[in-house]
């Protein structure tokens, strides 16, 4: 908790800081994204396993951490946290650069480093998501995510295209290398900020851990609003990424495309996240929250079904160029409503054990639905599987459609009955 935050984004020295310090390192961290694997390939002449293998040390401590960490930030200042997780990530990535530049670096390295760089980043994440509504006013928290939000968004485009120039031109070690300096800029800004940090102390003994976490948990169950949120996120997260599992395969095998039309249509959904991120605010205000984030849904899980009715050759890569600007987009609104309204219901010292939870069931759908995919694949074949995974995803839809009479934030912190304003 801190002390009251004045509403106005323009003046809050806090929040420009923060936004400015992780605009730099989301473009590192997508220069990693790109960066990481061909630093693999090169250097140890890594092959599909390895890749798989390192991204999995780098995702698994989502899912083994996650609910633990969220419970220990609960009880602690968030943003020495966070400096502490950039520093750790910035000099995992050097460790990597400089290992590799003296000919010692191998996959067991690789894979232990990216386990510990997944471990900072669980913290990292659970911690801020937990510490912008400490720093910014409720009045201003859709639209300080919306900001945030398109930043991630130009940060994609701009990193995964600066990464791959890097390794080009310098090689994958120094575009990491570059990546620990982004991480260094984040630092800074951190240890700039200005916040009264007030951590939450129960009056008597703290319960023991495990019991936190089960508290964190029913607490999403309970509340109306998160359990809508977060069941939609997982089903959206285990149809959409059992489809993209899918996705190369059935461009290459069933729609006959090639490499570079299939990394343009991904380059172009990036191009879609941009865009959805400046418009996000303006559909918001417009419709209102509720009915915004049902609307992203609805488009999205049109955009997804489609996918599997593409059709081979020209027609089909149109066809595809189209789905990804839309899912791109779409998503990046109901991004913007759905962490918005999470961290408007919760209240500060369970902030952190929020996002835990919700992280957690993402991150485990995500693994499902790609295991889920594949196997879909095999058995019915690359487009009944797209087809099905499309329609499965409209239930991401209904299990949110209680949100859509959402109008306004929540006037006051962790009250399901005072959750919104309903149009009438």
């Amino acid at each position: 908790m801190t002390t009251a935050v004045p509403p106005g984004l323009r003046r809050n020295a806090n929040f420009t800081k923060l936004w400015a310090g992780q605009s730099i390192s989301m473009v590192g961290v997508n220069v990693t994204y790109v960066a990481l694997p061909l630093l693999a390939i090169y250097a140890i002449d890594a092959g599909a396993f390895e890749v798989g293998l390192i991204t999995l040390a780098e995702t698994l401590p989502y899912l083994v951490v996650t609910l633990w960490a969220g419970a220990w930030i609960d009880e602690r200042k968030r943003i020495p946290v966070m400096l502490v997780a950039d520093i750790l990530r910035g000099a995992i990535l050097v460790a990597v650069a400089v290992l590799t530049l003296m000919h010692l670096i191998t996959l067991e390295i690789i894979v232990g480093l990216m386990l510990l760089y997944g471990v900072g980043s669980v913290f990292f994440e659970v911690a801020y998501y937990a510490v912008v509504p400490t720093i910014v006013h409720r009045s201003d928290l859709m639209r300080a995510n919306s900001r945030l939000q398109t930043s991630a968004s130009v940060s994609l485009l701009l990193g995964t295209n600066v990464g791959g120039l890097l390794t080009q031109i310098l090689t994958a070690p120094f575009a990491l290398i570059v990546d620990a300096l982004t991480f260094v800029a984040s630092a800074l800004s951190l240890r700039s900020m200005k916040v009264d940090e007030q951590v939450h102390v129960p009056a008597d003994r703290p319960p023991a851990r495990r019991k936190q976490i089960w508290e964190g948990l029913r607490y999403v169950a309970r509340q109306p609003v998160l359990r809508s949120l977060t069941a939609s996120s997982a089903l959206y997260n285990f149809f959409t990424n059992g489809v993209m599992t899918l996705f190369p395969v059935f461009a290459v095998k069933s729609l006959h495309l090639n490499a570079g039309t299939i990394g343009f249509v991904e380059s172009f959904g990036a191009v879609g996240a941009v865009v959805g991120a400046l418009v996000a605010s303006r559909m918001i205000s417009r419709l209102g929250a509720g009915p915004a984030y049902t609307l992203a849904k609805a488009l999205t899980w049109a955009a997804v079904l489609s996918f599997g009715f593409a059709p081979a050759g020209g027609t089909g890569a149109v066809v595809l160029l189209a789905v990804a600007f839309s899912v791109s987009g779409m998503l990046i609104v109901s991004n913007v409503v759905g962490i918005t309204l999470r961290q408007a219901v919760t209240e500060d010292h369970l902030l952190g054990r929020m996002t835990a939870t919700y992280k957690f069931v993402s991150y485990g759908a995500q693994s499902l639905g790609a295991l889920a995919g594949g196997i879909a694949g095999e058995v019915l074949g690359l487009r009944v599987a797209m087809i099905a995974g499309g329609i499965g995803l409209v239930t991401s839809v209904l299990v949110g459609l209680n949100l859509r009479r959402i109008r306004q934030l929540p006037t006051e912190t962790g009250r399901p009955e005072a959750v919104v304003t309903v149009a009438r």
